[in-house]
């Protein structure tokens, strides 16, 4: 949680800066988080109170947040929430993590002038509109090329269930072509999911595995990993969404 906390600290800052000399008592940051968002909301509510608990960066005023939960990939209930964060008086939104919804709440921050921050891979990026900023880390996909490229992987296997979640892996897919690593793709589907997948890699001896799984399948892929007896000292897995 650490980096997330860092990341909507900075944010926060940043936003009360531009406020600094004419702040109310009570400034509302609106937050819109999924359901299976716990981990996120936990880090934007710990950011809200250490920034509260620092008596130098806000003398005179205290942060206030305003939780949204929405329904996954529902653009509809993006548009109410947002609506609901307007009537609260919020000064800046956070979120939400849905491609699909977070398209929706930045028109919408761009039409109120509104600053919006978005913290998911975005897959369009210069066609931010203005008061859009990304807080994703642009760098995270040379770093895991990086990594596994110092690791001297000579083959590994990417499990992944969002074919546009792979754009951040792109830097990652060089290794193909510059060094003539064996990588191959297993998409989790509904008949095809983590048990046969991972029975599937231990059946090719494959040991080096990167996860681009959502936060909250983590533990349910390693669950299964352990069934398989993939989880020994020969078996590397590499995890990109923590």
């Amino acid at each position: 949680m650490g980096r997330n906390v860092d990341v909507f600290r900075f944010a926060l800052l940043f936003i009360n800066m531009g406020l600094r000399y004419s702040l109310p008592e009570v400034i509302r940051i609106g937050g819109l988080f999924e359901n299976f968002d716990d981990d996120r909301e936990m880090a934007f509510r710990y950011a809200v109170d250490r920034i509260n608990a620092d008596d130098s960066v806000l003398p005179n005023s205290r942060l206030s947040a305003k939780i949204e939960r929405l329904k996954p990939q529902s653009s509809f209930h993006a548009a109410k929430s947002v609506c609901s964060l307007v009537s609260d008086e919020v000064v800046a939104i956070f979120g939400p993590n849905s491609v699909a919804s977070s398209a929706l709440v930045r028109s919408t921050a761009s039409a109120l002038h509104l600053p919006h921050l978005e913290s998911h891979w975005d897959l369009e990026k210069g066609a931010k509109a203005g008061y859009t900023i990304s807080l994703f880390p642009q760098s995270l996909g040379t770093a895991i090329y990086q990594l596994v490229k110092s690791k001297n992987w000579r083959s590994f296997t990417i499990i992944y269930e969002d074919a546009e979640e792979l754009m951040k892996l792109q830097e990652l897919m060089k290794l193909r072509n510059q060094n003539n690593v064996k990588i191959s793709l297993q998409q989790y589907t509904v008949d095809f999911q983590y048990n046969k997948i991972l029975k599937d890699i231990r059946k090719k001896g494959e040991t080096n595995i990167v996860l681009e799984v959502p936060t909250s399948r983590i533990k349910d892929v390693l669950a299964e990993a352990q069934k398989a007896g993939m989880l020994t000292e020969y078996h590397n897995y590499l995890v990109t969404s923590l």
